[in-house]
């Protein structure tokens, strides 16, 4: 594991919810997150490495987050482009654009 723990993420259908959830980013590219820190199945999970990642701070308070197939034809966000979006208590939000950065 490079990297664990608490961040909000935006509601993807409601974008005014947050929701607290587990992240874990490995050290082979993915990143998961969790309903809670004892949850073994991911929510949902992203390859870092086999993808396009663009990262990017919005209003130095949202880390947002798009990956993207390399193999996709769509230059800007396409249909098969995963987006979300991030917020962290503290410098939280940093260390984590800083591990996440890494990898676009």
């Amino acid at each position: 594991v490079e990297r664990c723990g608490w961040l909000h993420r935006q509601g993807s259908l409601l974008k005014f919810n947050w929701h607290k959830q587990w992240f874990v980013l490995t050290k082979y590219g993915h990143l998961h997150y969790f309903a809670n820190k004892q949850s073994a199945v991911p929510e949902d999970s992203f390859d870092l490495k086999s993808n396009t990642v663009s990262v990017h701070m919005e209003r130095g308070e949202v880390l947002e987050v798009t990956v993207t197939p390399k193999t996709s034809s769509w230059i800007s966000l396409g249909p098969s482009a995963k987006k979300i979006c991030l917020s962290a208590e503290g410098d939280d939000l940093l260390v984590w654009m800083s591990a996440l950065s890494k990898y676009c």
